[in-house]
């Protein structure tokens, strides 16, 4: 019997397995244009009927695509629903063609802020966002570009540099999606005025050389704020180039300085660490009660009950902005001075030994929820309040039994606003 045959004689037992909610295989038949961005909402709400399934499994045989098919029952061995493949189709697994399908495709999304996940995206693919168009800044924004002392000042008609690398891979690493990373990194960052230069598959000495020229570029003077996006294999503490090269995030960090970056310092530089390793700690998660100040907290003397949590050797997150210490005179002659690791905010994908998730349908998960985060609050939010909701949205989002939190570090004196231009 013909796959698509076999898929339209169980409809009873798709049904109970497409049920819930925050099914995963919403999202690809999304990505198939099999229904709606209005319908994957509907059915997160309010869950799936069996005259859904049966539209469902028509929309599927009708297209009289086996491939489609098959990517069905492969999507139900990856989430591990062997029982209900061994139904449909046997104990043989199908042959798809094309791109292998990983675990990190299936996405759950919850709503943030009452927003639809969706309502950012290009009407014609769920992997590059669509950033057009302006946003009305408020009223108050010209009253808070004028307190230069708890304020950056943005520097126009260019905000300054937005360097975005993408190192797809190595012999230690591959990026999945690495391609959509860089179409939502160049689009944000050029719709926020940023000059982008864009780099692909950097070795370590291509990394440190072109920081070296930019630092040493008179027009950088005229710029108010420095953007990196550095995605790549690795960790906190070291990154791995294309061409396997390692480089300390120190290092890094180092040549963006007050010290080595003169025209910056006292002006704000933001760092995005998009980096994972195959030996990374998957974060799985841990399971808390509803009520969690009355279940965790005793009531009689106040005390936070013990918890037993599983504990590994974890890097402090001091170290990945420790200040090195020299033996650099100081100097003692300029009107004022500024510490030489001042005014870095500074973003990871992920906590510090933990994996950074992504794939190849929608590249990283960190990097496409930071693009919609600065897309649709950088008219009204500064950066630390972003960053925020990047990770509560992080958060809301789930694959299978995956997590993932943002990190962010921040020697920020003042607020940094992001402003789109206006026009």
């Amino acid at each position: 019997m013909d796959i698509r045959q076999l898929i339209a004689s169980n409809v009873d037992l798709l049904a109970s397995s497409l049920a819930h909610p925050s099914t995963e295989f919403m999202y690809y038949l999304l990505e198939k244009q099999l229904i709606s961005h209005v319908e994957v909402k509907k059915h997160r709400e309010i869950g799936i009927t069996i005259p859904q399934v049966e539209h469902l499994v028509r929309l599927i045989c009708r297209r009289a695509d086996t491939d489609l098919a098959n990517e069905f029952v492969k999507w139900l061995d990856i989430t591990e629903q062997f029982e209900l493949r061994d139904k449909i189709v046997g104990t043989a697994a199908p042959t798809a063609k094309g791109d292998d399908v990983t675990p990190s495709q299936f996405l759950t999304f919850e709503e943030d802020d009452g927003e639809s996940e969706c309502e950012s995206l290009s009407p014609d693919t769920t992997s590059v966002l669509n950033i057009v168009g302006t946003r009305p800044l408020p009223d108050y924004v010209e009253q808070v570009m004028s307190d230069t002392e708890n304020v950056y000042p943005i520097s126009s008609p260019t905000r300054g540099i937005a360097m975005i690398v993408v190192n797809e891979k190595s012999a230690s690493f591959q990026r999945a999606g690495s391609e959509y990373d860089r179409k939502n990194l160049n689009k944000l960052f050029t719709w926020l005025g940023y000059q982008v230069l864009q780099f692909d598959n950097m070795t370590s000495t291509d990394l440190t050389k072109k920081l070296h020229d930019l630092a040493r570029n008179p027009e950088q003077h005229c710029h108010g704020s420095f953007v990196l996006c550095l995605l790549t294999g690795g960790n906190s503490e070291t990154v791995v180039m294309a061409d396997n090269s390692k480089l300390n995030t120190d290092e890094i960090l180092d040549r963006l300085d007050s010290n080595n970056f003169p025209a910056m310092a006292g002006k704000p530089k933001f760092v995005f660490f998009d980096v994972d390793s195959p030996n990374s700690m998957t974060d799985t998660g841990i399971r808390v009660p509803k009520d969690t100040h009355e279940e965790l907290w005793d009531r009689r003397t106040g005390d936070l009950k013990p918890i037993q949590v599983r504990s590994r050797n974890s890097t402090s997150l001091q170290d990945i902005v420790r200040q090195r210490d020299t033996s650099a005179p100081i100097v003692t002659d300029y009107i004022s001075s500024v510490a030489r690791k001042a005014d870095f905010v500074i973003f990871l994908a992920s906590f510090p030994q933990y994996k950074a998730l992504h794939n190849c349908h929608m590249g990283s998960i960190a990097t496409r929820v930071l693009v919609e985060v600065f897309y649709k609050h950088s008219h009204s939010h500064h950066v630390v309040l972003l960053g925020q909701k990047i990770r509560r949205k992080l958060g809301s989002k789930t694959l299978q039994k995956m997590k993932q939190v943002l990190t962010t570090i921040d020697t920020l004196s003042k607020d940094f606003y992001l402003f789109p231009p206006t026009s």
